[in-house]
């Protein structure tokens, strides 16, 4: 039954179409319902799982339309128990989640109209949607830098796959972000000074993900084909990439460094041994390979079926490309789970969720000393170019670190041969490089742990560990800006909520 029951949906959705069902024909169009639901209504419920997932010998092969045996309605009980169960279980926590994101995109206030990040964005696909309502920031065929991407522009972009465009990622405003990174709103206008554009981002992102997770209550139960599939999707994973936890189960592996995969080999004890420049790794049994022999690979780039975890992507990727490759992951997992939001509602929990540095040599950096966590939109705004730093021609850039950033590419990123071929590529001609790595590495604490980071006394109120907090303050000082970006502190003084510009949008 695993092995037939896709392929009998598809025949029953196609044939109910081709005779005129209205409800086909709103779940072909992606409006509403989805082939198992009509398969369920048409022909039967096919194979159905207990409580324990377990599958019930008994096929259904009545729909609801026909009326099912006796056999089969008790066969069917169980999944439908479970689903019911699920919605009152799973609603809280979506809806803990989604508190949880707003804590972490609580900075991202609209402060100003162009931060002047010209040259600074991420690549996008042309015929992708979603890149309508985005400022250009390189030219794209006869559309120039600064355009703003309308519908009619899309048939300019559709043959495009590498479409640079200004994006809350690579924003440069000192405080908060500003409306040209921020892109057009649903009502085709960019957003207002004072706006909080990362709770309302956000909010548009937790509403799908809590009707996700209330469909499993329509088709609970349900057996599917997942016999050529290794990968997770779900709620499941959305938490676990979020949560970080020190055991991060079903972990994809990811390259150690940067060089080509030399060898893959069975490995004793199971799964697969992969050797990648001159070091070897071990890909868990169950896990298939991503990549071939011969292939070319940058340190983080994945090797294997599984989870990526944010901490080694940061740690390998560094703060934007990181950013950049977070915001994939997230796009991915949540379409996986049959959950559509637009790109640009995921990118403040991309650039929050990556916007932590751990201080390694504080030397010219004051307030600082090793070992202090600080957002890395702090140390970009108090940035200046080192001592021995220079400008030289990118040909000449190999293994030295940016001392400005470049396209998607953040302060101290390595520029490895994939990143060299890209900044050409692109026709970036001069960067401004160090031969000596950051004085920072950057880190992904856990969702929960994201307000006890911030600089802002007040704003870490609103989150967890307030007694943590409170010691924290006593003992270094706690300060709060006169002028917050965060919406927490705003809603905590009543006198600054009558006169910062954006007071109606809270």
């Amino acid at each position: 039954m695993t092995r037939v029951s896709d392929d009998i949906r598809k025949k029953v959705i196609e044939e109910a179409d081709k005779e005129g069902n209205k409800f086909a024909f709103s779940a072909k169009q992606g409006v509403r319902g989805n082939p198992v639901q009509i398969a369920q209504l048409l022909f039967g419920d096919l194979l159905m799982a207990d409580h324990k997932g377990r599958p019930v010998p008994i096929p259904g092969l009545h729909g609801y339309g026909e009326g099912l045996t006796p056999a089969e309605f008790y066969a069917g009980a169980y999944g439908s128990r479970a689903g019911n169960a699920s919605v009152q279980l799973n609603t809280q926590k979506s809806g803990y989640l989604t508190k949880q994101l707003s804590m972490l995109a609580h900075n991202n206030r609209i402060t100003g109209d162009d931060c002047g990040a010209d040259s600074l964005g991420i690549p996008v696909s042309g015929d992708d949607p979603d890149v309508m309502g985005n400022v250009l920031a390189e030219d794209a065929g006869d559309l120039k830098k600064g355009h703003v991407i309308q519908e009619g522009d899309m048939d300019k972009l559709k043959d495009k796959d590498d479409v640079v465009v200004r994006s809350l990622l690579t924003c440069q405003q000192p405080e908060g972000v500003c409306k040209k990174c921020a892109g057009l709103k649903e009502d085709g206008k960019f957003p207002d000074l004072g706006e909080f554009i990362g709770v309302e981002r956000t909010r548009m992102v937790g509403e799908p993900i809590t009707q996700g997770m209330l469909s499993s209550k329509h088709i609970g139960g349900i057996i599917e084909d997942t016999s050529e599939d290794d990968e997770e999707e779900g709620f499941a994973v959305l938490e676990r990439i979020f949560n970080v936890p020190s055991h991060f189960p079903n972990k994809a592996v990811l390259a150690p460094q940067e060089g080509y995969v030399k060898q893959i080999s069975e490995a004793p004890q199971g799964g697969l041994y992969m050797m990648v420049g001159n070091e070897q790794v071990h890909v868990p049994e169950g896990r298939r390979a991503k990549v071939k022999k011969g292939d070319h690979v940058d340190a983080g780039d994945v090797l294997s079926a599984g989870v990526p975890n944010p901490k080694e992507i940061a740690e390998h990727k560094g703060v934007g490309a990181g950013r950049v490759y977070f915001l994939n992951q997230l796009t991915d997992v949540l379409e996986d789970a049959g959950i559509k939001t637009h790109m640009r509602n995921l990118e403040p929990l991309a650039r929050e969720f990556f916007n932590r540095v751990e201080i390694t040599d504080p030397g010219g950096m004051e307030d600082y000393t090793i070992g202090d966590v600080v957002p890395y939109s702090d140390i970009q705004k108090k940035w200046k170019p080192r001592q021995g730093s220079k400008i030289q021609k990118v040909d000449y850039s190999k293994d030295r670190y940016l001392e400005k950033p470049v396209l998607e590419y953040s302060i101290g990123t390595r520029i490895t041969p994939k990143v060299l071929d890209r900044l050409k590529k692109k026709g970036v001609r001069d960067v401004v490089t160090s031969e000596k790595p950051p004085p920072f590495k950057p880190v992904v604490p856990a969702l929960r742990d994201s307000l006890l980071t911030d600089p802002d006394f007040r704003a870490k109120l609103g989150g967890w560990n307030l007694k943590k907090t409170f010691l924290q303050a006593a003992r270094e000082g706690g300060e709060s800006p006169r002028e917050p970006t965060s919406y927490i502190t705003g809603l905590m003084d009543p006198r600054y909520i009558d006169k910062y510009p954006g007071k109606n949008n809270i």
